[in-house]
């Protein structure tokens, strides 16, 4: 089955989640329309673990547009008669609007929020407690927003922090932690790294080796050999 146009392997989401130490079970399920599908995982698991923090762990592991948009956890995964996975009788995602009783504070809370409305495509204002994936938005929306934050922040924003902190308020308090622990990675050219700009550093050396050698070849073809 496919996402956006990009395959989605049900199986390999349940087994990298049921690969994260704390999670016993796992499933993943398509819902929606297939003009608009939403890809859901989820997970019986112990300790302290959220399902942000599982789907932080999958957005390490899987291309962005193939991530699900949320992992709920569940006290048990729903089963068939012959005790197989039902994924039908998986939980529906939840349809939460943006929530605007706590709006966004003056300052990165404002820039952080504007870029959610861009990427989302609305007008209607979003709260800082505001889940981006429960608002609409989805992995493919994630890159994206990755590369606006990016931007507008003048600072390299990992997908892994969107999908770790997918609130406004836990995205920049996780920015002031960042920078708190130590200086961003360098921007290249005054802007964000991102990896086209490692892409073209990489097809710059290649280059410049192959001039190299281009020239040896010349010099060594243009040394007399001593022999008339």
């Amino acid at each position: 089955m496919k996402i956006r146009g990009n395959r989605v392997e049900l199986e390999e989401i349940e087994a990298l989640l049921q690969a994260h130490p704390s999670v016993r079970e796992a499933a993943a399920a398509l819902h929606g329309t297939p003009a608009a599908p939403r890809l859901l995982g989820y997970a019986v698991a112990d300790g302290a673990v959220t399902g942000d923090d599982l789907r932080a762990h999958l957005a390490e592991r899987l291309p962005a547009a193939v991530v699900p948009e949320s992992v709920v956890l569940l006290d048990a995964l729903p089963r068939t008669r012959t005790n197989k996975r039902d994924r039908a009788r998986l939980p529906a995602p939840s349809t939460n609007v943006p929530d605007t009783a706590a709006p966004p504070r003056e300052g990165p809370e404002q820039l952080v929020a504007e870029a959610w409305r861009r990427v989302l495509g609305t007008d209607r204002p979003v709260g800082r407690h505001t889940n981006f994936f429960e608002a609409g938005g989805n992995s493919l929306l994630a890159a994206r927003l990755q590369l606006d934050l990016g931007r507008r922040l003048g600072r390299e924003v990992r997908l892994v922090d969107i999908f770790a902190r997918p609130t406004i308020a836990e995205f920049v308090a996780g920015l002031r932690t960042d920078t708190a622990d130590g200086p961003p990675h360098a921007p290249r050219h005054g802007g964000p790294a991102t990896p086209v700009d490692d892409v073209a550093a990489r097809a710059g050396r290649r280059r410049a080796a192959v001039r190299a050698r281009a020239r040896d070849r010349a010099d060594h073809l243009d040394t007399p050999t001593g022999r008339d």
